[in-house]
């Protein structure tokens, strides 16, 4: 009989893979995985989608990343906890922050205690907190949030 450590770790993955079961049954973070999300629904698909439809638009928005990473022997904060997958400002010269948080399209998505205390974060300092399914939603959503554009008239009284 030969050990573990006997197997090249090449050949290990191939046969002790730690995400397959007995059976061979995928497995997930949260047990067995039932249906698999198609490429162009998935979050990651919304995300880019939503970036792109963004630069098209003149929105200034890009990625954030949340929670801390391991860096050899120490760890790298990123974004707080429940911070949204993409921020910006709002495009109607308000300087509002723009946050939106991306889900797949399929609609079965429940943000976390710490996405919710973000939003609340967010739109009690006066910013724009969106969920987005798509680009067309994210976009819509942005112009119901737009500040009305002032307007000067021949009434205004400016200084001289």
């Amino acid at each position: 009989m030969f050990k573990k450590s006997d197997i090249p770790k090449s050949s290990l993955s191939k046969w002790c893979n730690p995400k397959t079961t007995k059976l061979g049954k995928q497995r997930g973070p949260r047990g067995p995985i039932t249906r698999r999300t198609r490429p162009e629904d998935s979050e990651a698909a919304v995300k880019k989608e939503c970036l792109e439809a963004a630069k098209l638009h003149g929105i200034m928005l890009f990625r954030q990343q949340a929670g801390k990473v391991l860096l050899g022997s120490y760890y790298m904060m990123l974004a707080p906890e429940g911070a949204a997958d993409l921020t910006g400002i709002m495009p109607d010269r308000s300087g509002r922050r723009l946050e939106v948080e991306t889900t797949r399209r399929d609609g079965k998505y429940k943000q976390s205690p710490e996405q919710i205390e973000w939003q609340r974060l967010i739109t009690e300092a006066g910013g724009v907190y969106i969920v987005a399914h798509s680009a067309k939603e994210m976009l819509e959503q942005i112009e119901e949030r737009r500040e009305p554009r002032l307007a000067l008239d021949d009434t205004c009284d400016l200084p001289t």
